[in-house]
């Protein structure tokens, strides 16, 4: 599995975020096992079909689905208030 950038400028959002959400969205981000945090990094700040993911991680689709959906859970216990609107 090869490793890519959580951000580089091309992948920058569209709008301003709050610099302190963005920090601690990185840092909870480096508390997940890497193969959760590289499905997601994938998923959803490269915007890769869950195929695509599977390839480059090596997991079944069904995997990459479970694995992203359970990181996501530990990552809204870091910011509770966000989970909320979701």
């Amino acid at each position: 599995m090869r490793e890519l950038p959580l951000f580089d400028g091309a992948d920058a959002p569209a709008t301003s975020t709050d610099p302190a959400l963005r920090l601690s969205l990185v840092e909870a981000l480096g508390t997940l096992p890497p193969v959760d945090r590289a499905v997601l990094v994938l998923r959803y700040f490269h915007d890769l079909p869950v195929a695509e993911v599977a390839g480059q991680t090596g997991l079944s689709e069904a995997a990459c689905r479970t694995r992203a959906s359970r990181a996501l859970a530990r990552l809204r216990t870091h910011f509770p208030d966000l989970a909320d609107e979701a």
